[in-house]
């Protein structure tokens, strides 16, 4: 089953900063976003006020994401 995959509030800007400094490492988060809108269970389930989050490494940089009946929101890609 695949989710739809959407970016809130802080990811976009996230996202767009990368955009500027490397666009290889930019192409991988692509794909993984892409690879957790099929697949969520990838993630690490994160602990105590954010137990209803996972977070997924790529290189230097986590994907923080939560999950939805048919939604996989990206909340932040930072490093």
């Amino acid at each position: 089953m695949s989710r739809i995959v959407v970016l809130a509030g802080p990811a976009i800007s996230d996202y767009k900063g990368i955009l500027g400094r490397n666009k290889a490492t930019l192409k991988q988060i692509s794909n993984v976003l892409k690879w957790l809108g099929k697949d969520p269970s990838g993630g690490r389930q994160l602990r105590l006020e954010l137990k209803n989050l996972c977070v997924y490494k790529v290189g230097i940089y986590r994907i923080i994401y939560g999950l939805e009946t048919n939604l996989l929101k990206i909340y932040a890609i930072r490093y």
